[in-house]
């Protein structure tokens, strides 16, 4: 299986490491929905890669981790504004 690495070039480099983390989980984000959308939408002799068969309960459980990365995303966002009383919710919502 061949994984695919992400490069950033030297300007990207110098950003802060909460947009590095969004650019990751928005990254997996979109790798699931597409795993999802060749797992279940295409025929196996249509789309070169093989098939995984998905039951309702595989689906769920990728629909829940992609919402639940929906809401981290938007932490970090959040994150990034800098603002005391966000950062305070953020902590106690996540480590309390």
């Amino acid at each position: 299986m061949k994984e695919t690495v992400i490069k950033y070039s030297s300007e990207e480099d110098n950003r802060s490491p909460i947009d590095k983390e969004i650019d990751y989980f928005s990254d997996y984000k979109k790798r699931l929905i597409q795993f999802i959308i060749s797992s279940c939408a295409y025929k196996s002799g249509y789309y070169k890669r093989a098939k995984h068969n998905l039951n309702a309960n595989e689906i769920l459980a990728i629909c829940k981790e992609i919402s639940r990365i929906e809401i981290f995303i938007y932490d970090l966002e959040l994150l990034k504004k800098e603002d005391i009383s966000v950062s305070s919710h953020i902590y106690n919502k996540h480590i309390n």
